[in-house]
């Protein structure tokens, strides 16, 4: 039997060599890409959910101050009536003073 020896050219050492360093430096790129748009989404999310919260507190407040500038307001009309009258502390809950 007869056995075949490789031969390995120079030229295509390098060649392999060239490939084999070219692939790190764009895996590299690849994972360098991907790391940095993950960090810009969870940023995004991040003051999206911030902002949301503001959103949500800011409302809070103007609700209840329109209702505590309504109740000062009437106010004086309320200490005069004997019968408990609901305060709105949301569209859907009322809050009974007597």
């Amino acid at each position: 039997m007869d056995y075949k020896q490789l031969t390995l050219q120079l030229s295509s050492l390098t060649r392999f060599f060239i490939m084999f360093i070219s692939s790190l430096e764009l895996l590299l790129f690849l994972f360098a890409y991907n790391y940095f748009h993950n960090w810009i989404n969870n940023s995004q999310n991040a003051l999206s959910n911030i902002t949301k919260q503001l959103e949500y507190e800011i409302e809070d407040y103007r609700y209840y101050a329109s209702q505590l500038y309504y109740i000062a307001n009437d106010g004086e009309d309320e200490t005069k009536s004997d019968t408990p009258l609901p305060i709105k502390l949301r569209p859907d809950i009322f809050w009974i003073n007597n």
